[in-house]
């Protein structure tokens, strides 16, 4: 589906799809380049998301379906990435309610990276009896510039693609020889759009504690909070979960998770406080799909021999406790 020098995007509304090409959609050079999804199905461009509204009046009848944005929390795919495509999803707010809502999205390339624009559609005329968890999507991509580059998610600096971790204390983290085929997620960084930006690439959080639970249900993701007593001057970052699986990793394990939590300098002087504060980093995996016990390392915390954490991943039979488990590091 690439055709030079055009766009094109897959919009998925309930059990329909639609792919969107701008060549034969209102161009954006007729209105603007920020594409506003009116309700399912109907793009218009506008020079802002100010004029959205006004571009969208009466052009959707009396569908009662109303499609706000919605930022992406969490992007995961597989790696190393091959596809046209990755898969997306947003963390609940305390008191958030959907039963039904469908996740919609439109990405286009810049010069710097790629923007996605993710929009969340409603109808206005269903009552909310049971509250649902927040629905995954998969997302089409244009053809991608070269790695590293920047994602942005409605106009928030959300992650770089490809790019390298710098380590606080040791330079850049990279390594000797390509990895195997695996799974990642990342929970994308909370960058406010109205601050001066972050300075990239994205360095590793130095931590002292990390928790999950101890047992969860076949292929269930599982959050990893990650506790540091000293947060740094600077944007929460990125933090990516990188998920290895098979029966090739040996040492009777079903996998192997490695925990990437990051921040990120401010990209201007900024005066702050000379006092610690502790924070919580949230990080998720991709869904666990082997039973058995996964390895979890996460990266700036010391580990102490042996002192690694794991998740014991049941069968249709099992009945996960609610335990939680942790692990400190060394001073």
């Amino acid at each position: 589906m690439h055709r030079a020098n055009q766009l094109e995007s897959m919009v998925s509304f309930g059990l329909l799809t639609f792919v969107i090409w701008l060549g034969c959609s209102p161009s954006p050079k007729q209105g603007g380049d920020f594409p506003c999804l009116c309700c399912p199905g109907m793009l218009r461009w506008a020079r802002g998301p100010g004029e959205c509204q006004m571009l969208c009046a009466d052009l959707c009848g009396d569908s009662g379906v109303q499609c706000p944005q919605r930022f992406a929390d969490v992007v995961c795919y597989r790696a190393p990435f091959h596809g046209s495509k990755f898969e997306y999803s947003w963390v609940p707010e305390d008191g958030y309610c959907q039963c039904g809502a469908n996740l919609e999205c439109f990405v286009q390339r810049r010069e710097s990276g790629i923007d996605v624009h993710a929009w969340e559609c409603n109808s206005t005329r269903v009552a909310c009896l049971v509250c649902m968890p927040p629905p995954w999507e998969e997302c089409v991509l244009p053809e991608l510039p070269p790695a590293p580059f920047l994602v942005r998610i409605n106009g928030h600096e959300a992650f770089e693609w490809g790019g390298e971790l710098v380590h606080a204390d040791d330079g850049i983290g990279t390594r000797d020889s390509p990895l195997p085929p695996h799974e990642v997620c990342i929970r994308t960084a909370r960058i406010d759009p109205k601050s001066c930006g972050g300075r990239w690439p994205a360095r590793i959080l130095p931590s002292q504690k990390a928790c999950h639970r101890a047992e969860v249900y076949l292929s269930e993701r599982v959050w990893i909070e990650v506790e540091t007593r000293c947060a740094p001057c600077a944007h929460v970052g990125p933090c990516k979960v990188e998920l290895f699986e098979g029966e090739e990793l040996g040492d009777g394990l079903a996998g192997f998770i490695n925990v990437y939590p990051t921040f990120v300098d401010f990209a201007c002087e900024t005066n702050c406080a000379d006092i610690c504060q502790s924070a919580t980093y949230r990080c998720i995996t991709p869904p666990l799909r082997r039973e058995g016990e996964y390895l979890v390392k996460v990266m700036g915390l010391n580990h102490a021999d042996g002192q690694q954490t794991r998740i014991r991943v049941l069968g249709p039979s099992g009945s996960p406790r609610g335990e939680v488990v942790c692990v400190e590091g060394r001073n």
